[in-house]
């Protein structure tokens, strides 16, 4: 699905409407997120915002979902104590350590506490349990 505008006074609120209505039928990507913006706006009617509406909330829920993935490979990484283990500490003071600092930079990453952070990194690493 691509289409070419030149500027936004070529697309009619109908044709804006129709695009955003068949995005509710696609799988969110970075094509479909890409004419979401295209199109969103104030040349949509009513229905269309509503549209809209409805394909940003299914791209968010794609980007969380692979936000999710990476805070999983985050912890996974931080539970394996990889990066403490040339140090000669004890596994279980390496793993905290590590797991501390893992959640000390996703806080600062996503600019949450520290206790936010770590609990995003124990929900992500819940489907990593065998």
């Amino acid at each position: 699905m691509a289409v070419a505008v030149e500027s936004e006074g070529d697309v009619s609120s109908a044709i804006a409407d129709e695009w955003i209505s068949e995005l509710r039928s696609c799988a969110p990507s970075v094509e479909t997120l890409g004419l979401l913006v295209e199109f969103a706006g104030e040349r949509l009617s009513a229905r269309g915002r509503i549209d809209a509406l409805a394909v940003l909330e299914r791209h968010l829920a794609w980007m969380q979902g692979m936000q999710v993935e990476v805070l999983a490979a985050i912890g996974e990484y931080a539970d394996s104590g990889a990066d403490a283990a040339a140090a000669g500490e004890g596994f279980d003071t390496r793993l905290l350590r590590e797991w501390d600092a893992a959640s000390d930079e996703v806080a600062c990453a996503l600019r949450l506490a520290g206790g936010t952070a770590s609990r995003r990194l124990d929900v992500a690493g819940l489907d990593q349990v065998p």
